[in-house]
């Protein structure tokens, strides 16, 4: 009896040791699968960003995080700039600059930092950055939130065009030189008609020609008086669709004769009332023409246009009448 009793028990622990080694191995879990991480997001609130946003080259940015505990208290916030640990050099909490990244937590079951993150000083390019906000806690779990960065650089501010109003509109009425005494100039800061050799003339009618008869002896041209200098306003190479009525101030008016050219007319006549020799003249003027003149004793830049040519057939009391701005 003794030896079946034996050999009954020793098949039994056999047996139970065979099936044991036939289980698969249990893991060892360490901790509490249930326990709750911490968490973290961005408040919204005035001059903090809470979502990917565009800033000025070198702008420094700041965001509001909130931590909250899970199961275990929070333990430290870490900052990453583009997947590296930024250098707390850049990073201040509440205007205080930070020595350390990752940033201990004080507060262990919550707290909310005002973060200011300055820009890279060694990047003066435009380019994205990714920023993520890691809030790890006590039993090593963790949390994370991010945003992106473009940095632009700011548009060029476009100088504002400084502009002198116009000093004066008035008209002006130029006489034939060869007519009555005194005639054949105008001043062009008046609009008074004056002797073509008066020292305020800025400029002067051409006379007429004494080998044509008296019905078309009238040259109808002028030319600069008292070293003045008259040039064929170019008002097409100031601005485009420029018209002498929406000229208005005085820059406009120096463009219009820094743009125009020489008189080219004809002064080489055999017998003229003038005989002034080497004369920059016009070609005989119409209405419409517009120049720009430079007067030598003013210092001033003159535009006029004509706008009424009267010619006389029985005597030399012709004339042309200007608008004159300057």
């Amino acid at each position: 009896m003794k030896n079946l009793f034996f050999k009954s028990t020793t098949l039994l622990v056999l047996f139970a040791l065979l099936f044991t080694a036939c289980e698969e191995d249990t893991p060892i879990v360490t901790g509490d699968p249930l326990d709750t991480p911490p968490s973290i997001s961005f408040i919204e609130a005035d001059d903090f960003l809470n979502k990917d946003t565009e800033i000025e080259v070198g702008q420094a940015f700041a965001v509001r995080v909130e931590m909250l505990a899970g199961t275990s208290n929070l333990s430290a916030l870490t900052i990453y700039e583009d997947g590296v640990q930024l250098d707390p050099a850049r990073i201040s909490i509440a205007g205080v600059d930070l020595a350390n990244n990752p940033q201990l937590i004080i507060n262990k079951t919550g707290q909310t930092f005002d973060i200011t993150i300055a820009a890279d000083p060694a990047v003066e390019e435009e380019r994205f950055y990714s920023y993520a906000f890691e809030v790890e806690d006590e039993g090593k779990l963790t949390d994370v939130i991010s945003l992106g960065i473009t940095t632009l650089l700011p548009e060029e501010e476009e100088e504002e065009d400084v502009t002198t109003p116009l000093e004066q509109i008035l008209v002006g009425v130029l006489l034939n030189q060869a007519g009555p005494s005194g005639t054949g100039g105008l001043d062009l800061d008046t609009g008074t008609g004056t002797g073509s050799n008066d020292a305020s003339a800025e400029i002067q009618d051409e006379g007429i020609d004494f080998d044509k008869t008296a019905d078309v002896n009238w040259r109808q041209q002028i030319s600069g008086a008292n070293g003045s200098i008259v040039r064929l306003a170019n008002l097409g190479g100031v601005a485009e669709n420029l018209t002498f009525d929406k000229v208005e101030n005085k820059e406009q008016v120096l463009a219009a004769y820094e743009a125009g050219a020489s008189l080219a007319g004809n002064d080489m006549l055999e017998n003229p009332s003038d005989n002034t020799n080497d004369e920059l003249v016009s070609d005989p003027v119409q209405i419409g023409d517009v120049f720009a003149v430079f007067g030598a004793t003013t210092g001033k830049y003159y535009l006029l246009q004509c706008t009424n040519v009267n010619a006389t057939a029985s005597d030399n009391d012709d004339s042309y009448e200007f608008t004159i701005k300057f």
